[in-house]
């Protein structure tokens, strides 16, 4: 199978090829498409399978024809990583698979200045990726509106559950239109409205259901899940 099979658009298209990528890895071969449909989808992949483009590339496929252009300190694509690191490594992938698309995309964590994170916030921003430490520090100061976020990634959602970073990551509401991707660093767990009812699903709870389903789930093996 080749990429241009996936339904991605010309432009993501041309960068794969400019990258001299060809064939997609099978978790890209699955998930991308599903994610294209808004699909929930669980879909096991070991690291260094291609994880990360299987989410940000439909994303970025989803973004390109945006219904608005928000501006001041809003974004449409919020991915939440616990190392600066893979902050950093994601927001490469945004950039080289999205260099013929006009999306804006940056990676704010500690360690930088945080007068340029707001500067570059306050034009609006896509895709932002972001630590979260940095993230809540900037919400909490109204750099950064969640209000209009189309799609949320948490990556690594078990190392930063580990990490201690759960309770800074309930402060960010969900609504229940968004689509969610949820990753682990040997599982890629995709879903979409995997929480429904705040009251009654917390991001305990979504934690404690994704362990539970990825529990017997096989390496390459893709589930999807009706809403």
């Amino acid at each position: 199978m080749s990429f241009d099979k996936l339904g991605l658009n010309d432009p993501i298209l041309k960068a794969l090829k400019q990258k001299g990528y060809k064939s997609p890895s099978p978790i890209q071969a699955k998930a991308i498409p599903a994610i294209l449909d808004k699909r929930d989808v669980m879909a096991a992949a070991q690291t260094g399978t291609g994880k990360t483009a299987s989410f940000i590339l439909p994303i970025l496929h989803m973004l390109s024809n945006p219904k608005h252009q928000f501006k001041g300190n809003t974004l449409r694509a919020l991915v939440v990583t616990p190392t600066r690191e893979l902050a950093a490594q994601v927001r490469e992938s945004a950039v080289t698979y999205g260099r013929n698309l006009n999306l804006k995309s940056t990676a704010i964590y500690g360690g930088t200045s945080v007068r340029n994170q707001k500067k570059v916030l306050r034009r609006g921003i896509d895709i932002l990726v972001a630590t979260p430490g940095r993230l809540l520090d900037l919400y909490n100061q109204k750099s950064i509106d969640f209000s209009k976020i189309e799609i949320l990634v948490l990556d690594e959602a078990d190392q930063m559950l580990d990490m201690g970073f759960i309770n800074d990551i309930k402060k960010i509401q969900p609504y229940e239109n968004n689509i969610w991707i949820v990753s682990y660093m040997e599982v890629n767990i995709l879903c979409r409205n995997f929480i429904l009812n705040q009251k009654k699903n917390t991001f305990s709870n979504l934690f404690k259901n994704i362990k539970k389903l990825m529990k017997n789930n096989k390496d390459g093996e893709l589930k999807i899940f009706k809403t």
